[in-house]
């Protein structure tokens, strides 16, 4: 079973775990279930370009391909081009809902153009989710990627004692 980072910034406290394709398909589905409108998208940041696919329906993160199935298609990505996942949550002052907390989850990609970001979020929240995904992306999108968890053994750390 693959292990990898999740990135996390909660009000800017930063922390990284270690994180199993199953403990993030049961966070992802744990936030499609306390919402009422969860709807995945598609970052490319480095082209600042932002699409949404639609209300998620469904997902599956098995061993070799994770799959998203929304109204429209269905969204499909090798489990070897899985970079990293990450989550803000950040109390925003909204305009129609007074503070609240909100939350996005993000999944790296790697492919030929460099990396793609899948995002899901409850779009029914706030009053401007999208924004919250960019700007909370700036915020998260480098958590984690220090973190290797695969490593293990005497190599899992570089210090290692001298001898006497």
């Amino acid at each position: 079973m693959k292990v990898f980072a999740h990135g996390s910034n909660v009000n800017f406290q930063t922390s990284t775990r270690e994180m199993f394709f199953t403990d993030l398909e049961a966070l992802i589905q744990h936030q499609k279930d306390k919402s009422d409108q969860f709807i995945m998208g598609h970052l490319k940041h480095a082209k600042e370009q932002l699409a949404v696919y639609g209300l998620l329906l469904k997902s599956s993160l098995n061993d070799s391909i994770h799959i998203f199935e929304t109204e429209e298609e269905t969204i499909e990505w090798k489990q070897e081009q899985f970079y990293i996942s990450q989550e803000a949550v950040f109390t925003i002052e909204d305009e129609r809902e007074g503070k609240k907390d909100f939350t996005v989850i993000y999944l790296t990609y790697e492919d030929d153009e460099g990396e793609s970001v899948l995002f899901f979020m409850d779009e029914t929240a706030v009053t401007h989710p999208l924004a919250c995904v960019v700007q909370f992306y700036e915020q998260v999108k480098e958590i984690g990627r220090d973190v290797d968890f695969s490593l293990i053994g005497c190599t899992a750390n570089e210090w290692k004692p001298s001898k006497k």
